[in-house]
């Protein structure tokens, strides 16, 4: 019984690290998304005023 809870636990571990390493991801996506996105205005700000 015992094993069958720590072998639980550990696939359970896992998925949350696998799950918190693809958020992190996603977030750093966003954030260079972000950035990118002001570093056009940055350079031609111009061209919004239309």
């Amino acid at each position: 019984m015992q094993d069958k809870k720590l072998k639980m636990l550990e696939e359970d571990s896992g998925k949350k690290k696998v799950e918190k390493k693809q958020e992190e991801e996603k977030n750093n996506r966003k954030k260079t998304e972000r950035r990118q996105k002001e570093d056009r205005k940055k350079e031609k700000p111009c061209s919004n005023i239309v």
